[in-house]
């Protein structure tokens, strides 16, 4: 792995999504207990879709599940690290094992779903019954992604992504990118992973 191509990839943006509590839509919505009893049991995507099930057969709904999203907090530092970025000409993309109404729902509630260019999550849907399902960006009861190195998540390779996303940017952009995202992130003080 390349230091400046990781840098890259993941810098200010990976930043952003790590700074939104990843189990305050849980608490905040009353199903703390469940998920505690359930998280040993199964993988995280399918526990978020178990919950968010069990939110829908209480009364909750999607507009319930966005507010509590609402309120997760972003610092201010990498909302302005994301637009700096951004106003730089860099690419932003979000890599994450959350789902896409999360981010997108977070992103939209602090104005920054225009400054990425991509969201690789995995997906998520609203089904006739107004329910949010969560499914696995790679199949797992398929089989397994194959990436090899065991430590991934079943559902989600972030390897695999990252390598997609390398092949289809040039090594030149790749160097002006993580160019100009260590710059901006060391001018304002956020940490690149």
């Amino acid at each position: 792995m390349h230091p400046a191509r990781d840098a890259s990839l993941r810098g200010p943006c990976s930043a952003s999504l790590a700074a939104a509590p990843s189990t305050g839509h849980v608490d905040g919505l009353g199903t703390t207990e469940l998920f505690d009893r359930l998280l040993p049991t199964m993988p995280w995507n399918t526990l978020i879709d178990t919950v968010m099930g069990e939110l829908h057969a209480r009364g909750k709904t999607l507009h319930d599940v966005a507010e509590v999203l609402r309120a997760a907090p972003i610092d201010p530092h990498v909302v302005a690290a994301i637009k700096a970025t951004y106003g730089l000409g860099c690419d932003l993309r979000v890599l994450s094992d959350a789902n896409r109404f999360f981010i997108e729902t977070i992103l939209d509630h602090h104005g920054l779903p225009g400054y990425f260019s991509e969201i690789n999550t995995n997906p998520s849907r609203v089904d006739a019954d107004g329910h949010l399902r969560i499914a696995a960006l790679h199949d797992f009861h398929a089989g397994p992604h194959g990436c090899g190195l065991g430590t991934c998540p079943p559902n989600m390779c972030k390897g695999q992504v990252l390598e997609r996303t390398r092949v289809g940017i040039s090594s030149n952009t790749l160097s002006v990118v993580a160019t100009k995202t260590l710059s901006v992130a060391a001018g304002l003080g956020v940490g690149v992973c």
